[in-house]
């Protein structure tokens, strides 16, 4: 039987606790804590990720106070998936990451002017 597909806010609150998990954020790094966080249980999660469940209003709103999400990325009505001041997308934060990734620090640019002088 093939899965349902999900509803937008399912699909990005899914994310969201993939997101989470990944780079450990706030210092959750089990998926049992985010779900307690956000007051679902661990098990519904397996059960959402089939289509046969879905996440509840105060899950999102949970979601929303706890990580500070932005409800309207949730919603599929915006590209920024956490509330900030600035106008940064989720897209320009990871390439603001990437770039300060690839970028040498600052000893290592004056070692590499030493060696070549």
């Amino acid at each position: 039987m093939a899965s349902k597909e999900l509803f937008i806010a399912d699909e990005r609150m899914l994310k969201l606790v993939d997101y989470i998990l990944e780079l450990n954020y706030k210092g959750y790094s089990t998926q049992r804590s985010v779900c307690e966080a956000i007051g679902v249980h661990e098990v519904s999660i397996h059960m959402i990720r089939k289509g046969t469940q879905g996440f509840t209003t105060r899950h999102i709103n949970a979601a929303a106070n706890k990580f500070g999400v932005n409800i309207n990325w949730i919603f599929g009505h915006s590209d920024r998936m956490f509330k900030k001041e600035g106008s940064e997308s989720v897209i320009d934060l990871l390439k603001q990451a990437i770039a300060a990734l690839e970028t040498p620090p600052a000893s290592e640019i004056k070692k590499q002017k030493v060696k070549k002088n």
